[in-house]
């Protein structure tokens, strides 16, 4: 399938045009969409147009909600289009999103740049406060695996816990966490979950049992233990906390 008939598959004639031409002409500027509130950059490889497809044209994460978030957790940002999407969506929402790679975070701030709900973060997130180092086994720019490593290693970046993140922002709990996080979600889901999974109202995660064996077992161990319901939506599975707990007290 040629990208320009992919692309008449989500957008208009002149708008399928308009991006093809820029593909055709390596120009990966000033790009825009009818999903997000201001144009955004992509680089010149397959693996951020990849991103462009599943968040934008794909709307991989346009799932709906029966109440609207107001506090969101975007850990795994790569280069900020999710978190657009979200920010765009529920203009409302504050949201933290999370990046481990320095070249895909230098990319994020600036395509988040112009919202103002968005925090970015040049960290993974981990199961307790570390330090990661973060692998490129070729598979590109979204497709990076974290392993944590002492501060003092070269290129070494902060992780934090999802319990550390709500602190820093003052959240008791969170009403939407997206996790695309490159196999990190077995480690995230194997310990000290206790304190933050059951007051997250909505998960959205993909597996990675592909990058790392045990990740959707670690996952669902957790899960299991508080009362979820899910469904899938394209990559990402999506739980539901049925009771979650707010302010101490089960919501």
């Amino acid at each position: 399938m040629s990208r320009f008939t992919q692309l008449r598959q989500h957008l208009s004639f002149s708008e399928a045009l308009k991006i093809y031409l820029k593909l055709k002409t390596k120009d990966y500027r000033n790009w825009s969409s009818s999903v997000l509130r201001y144009p955004f950059d992509l680089r010149n490889n397959e693996f951020d147009y990849y991103t462009y497809l599943e968040v934008i044209l794909n709307k991989g994460y346009d799932v709906s909600f029966a109440l609207t978030p107001k506090t969101i957790i975007d850990g795994g940002g790569n280069i900020g289009l999710t978190a657009a999407f979200f920010a765009t969506k529920f203009p409302a929402a504050t949201i933290v999103t999370l990046e481990p790679d320095g070249a895909n975070f230098k990319l994020l701030q600036q395509n988040t740049a112009p919202y103002q709900n968005i925090h970015p973060v040049c960290a993974g997130l981990w199961p307790q406060t570390a330090h990661l180092v973060v692998n490129d086994y070729g598979q590109g720019a979204n497709s990076l695996v974290v392993e944590e490593t002492e501060a003092e290693t070269p290129g070494a970046v902060p992780a934090y816990s999802i319990t550390d993140v709500l602190a820093q922002m003052g959240w008791t709990s969170v009403d939407l966490l997206k996790l695309d996080v490159e196999g990190a979600e077995k480690e995230i889901f194997s310990h000290n979950y206790e304190s933050w999974l059951p007051k997250t109202s909505v998960l959205m995660v993909e597996m990675h049992d592909r990058v790392k064996k045990g990740c959707s077992k670690a996952v669902f161990s957790a899960i299991t233990q508080y009362n979820f319901s899910f469904e899938v939506a394209g990559e990402n599975v999506v739980f539901t906390n049925e009771d979650p707990v707010q302010d101490g007290r089960p919501g």
